[in-house]
């Protein structure tokens, strides 16, 4: 038992450092990936910190902004109902999402026109161990509307996750 005062090593957090704005841009389409401080949602800047609490169900967030630059409109597929997005550890282990994502059928698919931003905010759970993480983006798009499953495109885009002290 600790004395009274004294705090175990594993309540002490370990500290997510944010890489700041990340962007992409493939056909005109522009990706951007920010990570959010779910108790204040406010976006991290660079080399801003944010300690992982344990136990908590959720302890960070990433919004992901996609903007259509093109003349035309856009289509965004989202298959087999899915969030194309994925949290990998440096030795491959993946860690699970939390989001309410509901479709009416197999896939989904979002029309953006000219100009127009869709915003996408994922929370997840990151363990408080110093360790390095990838986010990654799969976007599958397509410039044409209802284009055939081998005419979409994708454009990824990752988002280092460095835990530590």
């Amino acid at each position: 038992m600790p004395a009274e005062g004294e705090i175990l090593p594993d309540d002490n957090p370990f500290i997510l450092w944010s890489s700041g704005t990340i962007e992409k841009t493939c056909d005109q389409i522009n990706l951007k990936m920010q990570l959010i401080n779910l108790e204040t949602g406010s976006i991290l800047e660079t080399q801003q910190g944010i300690p992982l609490h344990p136990n908590l169900e959720e302890n960070i967030g990433v919004m992901i902004q996609v903007t259509n630059n093109n003349s035309g409109t856009t289509t965004e597929y989202f298959e087999n109902c899915q969030p194309s997005i994925q949290i990998i550890g440096q030795d491959g282990q993946q860690l699970a999402t939390h989001d309410n994502f509901e479709c009416a059928a197999n896939d989904l698919t979002l029309a953006h026109k000219p100009q127009e931003s869709a915003t996408y905010q994922y929370k997840f759970n990151l363990p408080n161990e110093p360790t390095s993480w990838n986010l990654n983006y799969h976007h599958i798009y397509s410039l044409e509307q209802n284009a055939a499953f081998t005419e979409r495109k994708s454009c990824d885009i990752s988002y280092p996750l460095n835990v530590g002290i």
